[in-house]
């Protein structure tokens, strides 16, 4: 086992406790020879946040023109986007 003051093999993921699981990150996909994220994810993750942008603004700018006030607006936008992140970690498996 590496003493904390050895310089540890580039390219190596970090060693996790034994308890949680050691995946590999970002960037150990990209330095090693082993396939990392595609192109197509990266375009489609690209697109579904410029989308969630594009409504975002839509919603904001809407409001604005039936000049419906903005603070609770932003509420709503910021509760929907926390409902949609916790909808979606439901339904991800590991």
């Amino acid at each position: 086992m590496a003493r904390a003051d050895e310089p540890r093999p580039e390219g190596q993921p970090t060693q996790g406790r034994g308890d949680e699981k050691s995946r590999p990150g970002l960037e150990h996909a990209f330095r090693s020879s082993e396939p990392g994220p595609s192109a197509k994810a990266a375009f489609a993750t690209a697109g579904v946040f410029l989308l969630i942008a594009l409504v975002i603004g839509l919603i904001v700018w809407g409001a604005a023109q039936f000049d419906i006030p903005m603070f609770p607006v932003v509420l709503l936008v910021v509760g929907g986007l926390f409902a949609a992140f916790a909808l979606l970690a439901r339904s991800v498996k590991d």
